[in-house]
């Protein structure tokens, strides 16, 4: 897409200044190259950020979050026991 686009703007560019269009498609290897470089260090550093940030945020502590935290006064729990077992009975 962007070839097609570039030789899009070269044609339009030759119009303008009234020269007779170059015939035939240029690729620059060494453009090719350093653009594959270029993307596959902003890929690995991109990579490394997001994995130190995963290790960093501790998903295993995020899943056992549930179990930690308030607990249950004496009340609640006796209200709960007695809920249960109430509806286990039929009642």
């Amino acid at each position: 897409m962007g070839t097609f686009l570039n030789k899009l703007m070269l044609l339009i560019l030759y119009k303008i200044i009234n020269q007779p269009p170059v015939n035939g498609l240029f690729f620059s290897v060494e453009a090719l190259k350093s653009t594959l470089v270029l993307f596959v260090i902003l890929f690995a550093v991109s990579l490394i950020y997001n994995v130190a940030s995963i290790r960093v945020g501790k998903p295993i502590a995020l899943l056992q979050s549930d179990r930690t935290g308030e607990k249950r006064t004496e009340s609640e729990s006796s209200y709960i026991y007695s809920w249960n077992h109430n509806t286990d009975c039929g009642i």
